[in-house]
């Protein structure tokens, strides 16, 4: 049954934690945030509690749960490191995690834009390049042995040909005609040309959207990373996606501090993947049954592709 804040009230979450850490004594409980896989919870102001939504979201969460202790020490912003991890058990079935807090606020992009009018400067963008240097330049010996799956640029590729079949299935029928012919067309290209996989593997967050950077907005720095359920080995251009939502002149200084493994198609590749990003929320409202997912992807694909 999935945990969210429409199912499942603070009360439950306190009592869970309490529960399963008796010697963790629980003394107050807000609802944090949440997302598509998880509901958040702060613990005693100091402590945040993710509680995946369904079943299936587990094996992310024990992949961080892995991956993170071996992973911080490499990196040049903070991550989660879980003091509390619950495997499941006759306390409570699910997996879920607790960690401290790490400061700031999500850095989304009408904040980013407010701290640009009111500060400017770079060092976010360069905090950002050295970051992903960082986790780009991870060993991926290193990173399988935590428990990432083995990724090539053959796996990427079949990974991306089995998402265009489902696209072609379940969404591309739910598109005017055009909109059908534009993202096709433009997957079919994706798909054909080589240069798009000849990239080097890397270690990747593969969500790195502002939801998962955390800044602070009076000294206008980045305080953490966070989410790390998704990460895989694969296109470390992947890991820009996200940041073109801040815009190029934003993407172009942080690739100006990174200094992992690019090419000169890095920055092509992602703004095919942004421009096919809804095609997640899609499916996310149809295998979930939340309509208003559905809608909204469908009409931003709409919006990027019948013209």
């Amino acid at each position: 049954m999935p945990y969210s804040r429409e199912t499942c009230s603070a009360e439950r979450f306190h009592c869970v934690i309490q529960r399963c850490f008796p010697d963790f004594p629980v003394q107050s409980i807000s609802y944090l945030a949440e997302g598509w896989d998880s509901t958040v919870w702060e613990v005693n102001g100091s402590h945040v509690f993710r509680f995946p939504k369904r079943p299936a979201i587990d094996s992310g969460l024990r992949k961080e749960i892995r991956l993170l202790p071996g992973l911080a020490p490499a990196l040049s912003l903070p991550i989660p490191q879980f003091d509390f991890v619950w495997q499941g058990g006759p306390e409570f079935e699910g997996v879920f995690v607790g960690y401290p807090k790490l400061p700031g606020v999500q850095l989304l992009p009408e904040r980013w834009a407010a701290l640009l009018h009111s500060k400017g400067g770079t060092q976010c963008q360069r905090q950002l390049g050295e970051f992903l240097t960082r986790l780009h330049r991870f060993p991926l010996a290193r990173a399988v042995a935590l428990g990432i799956a083995e990724g090539n640029r053959e796996s990427w590729r079949e990974q991306y040909r089995a998402f265009y079949e489902t696209v072609q299935r379940r969404i591309l029928p739910l598109l005017d005609e055009p909109a059908q012919g534009n993202l096709s067309r433009a997957w079919r290209e994706f798909l054909d040309a080589p240069a798009n996989f000849q990239f080097q593997p890397a270690l990747i967050h593969c969500d790195l959207s502002g939801e998962h950077i955390l800044f602070d907005p009076e000294r206008g720095c980045i305080t953490g990373i966070i989410d790390w359920e998704d990460a895989a080995i694969g296109d470390p251009g992947f890991d820009f996606t996200g940041l073109l939502d801040y815009g190029p002149e934003f993407v172009q200084e942080v690739l100006a501090a990174y200094a992992g493994p690019r090419d000169g198609g890095m920055l092509t590749r992602a703004r095919f993947y942004y421009a096919i990003g809804p095609c997640y929320e899609v499916l996310y409202g149809l295998e979930c049954n939340l309509p208003r997912h559905t809608a909204a992807g469908l009409k931003s694909l709409h919006d990027m592709w019948s013209g």
